[in-house]
């Protein structure tokens, strides 16, 4: 799968969760559909779990195509630094000025750096 296919994947998988848990809220803690609809949530969870982690292996392996600069999200929201890789300096930019790829590689980079602060 694309990382466009598992994206619409798991959008689909949070609106069905979304609804699913509002149809179960709404029976009574005695009906046998809560108990089945329990389980069916249950495996969409799951599944939902899995395409999360197939997105995440997807945005490492983008992450092993290097650029001539480096990318990173400012300390301010919505706005990303670029590395000039003449001047060496960083450059700020709004997020939404720039390509989709470039904003997964910086929160890719982002994950990998709070999971190493963690692991330390």
């Amino acid at each position: 799968m694309t990382v466009v296919e598992v994206r619409e994947a798991l959008a689909r998988e949070e609106v069905w969760l979304a609804e699913a848990g509002k149809v179960l809220a709404a029976l009574p803690p005695d009906d046998p559909r809560r108990q089945k609809g329990a389980e069916k949530l249950r495996q969409r969870q799951e599944k939902h779990r899995a395409l999360k982690q197939q997105l995440q292996k997807i945005e490492d392996d983008v992450l092993e195509i290097r650029y001539p600069f480096a990318v990173r999200w400012s300390r301010q929201k919505g706005v990303m630094e670029i590395r000039d890789c003449f001047t060496g300096g960083w450059l700020i930019v709004e997020a939404s000025q720039v390509p989709d790829h470039w904003r997964w590689e910086a929160t890719a980079i982002a994950r990998r750096e709070r999971a190493a602060r963690k692991a330390a």
